[in-house]
């Protein structure tokens, strides 16, 4: 994180995949792609901190879990970092 932020300045966040080569979450909160008209977040086996706002919109319905690469993520029509303190924040990937 510390090596590509340096590199990046400009960069928001940064998102993290793990030793399986699945997304997991942002650093300041948690991953949601819209792939194919529906929501979509990384379950909590992946390996990432699952987020009360996260939890929240779970249990409403709203996202649904599934296990992410990076490719699917990259292609998704939308993405957004959520947390309980700015909600849904959309965001694009850098190359």
């Amino acid at each position: 994180y510390e090596s590509r932020a340096a590199e990046h300045p400009d960069l928001f966040d940064v998102l993290l995949v793990n030793e399986d080569g699945y997304v997991t979450e942002f650093t300041r909160g948690n991953v949601v792609a819209e792939i194919d008209g529906s929501e979509w977040t990384p379950p909590r086996e992946c390996g990432l901190l699952a987020g009360i706002f996260r939890g929240e919109l779970l249990a409403e319905g709203r996202i649904q879990e599934r296990l992410l690469t990076p490719a699917q993520v990259r292609g998704a029509s939308h993405l957004w970092l959520i947390n309980s303190v700015r909600e849904w924040v959309e965001v694009r990937l850098a190359e």
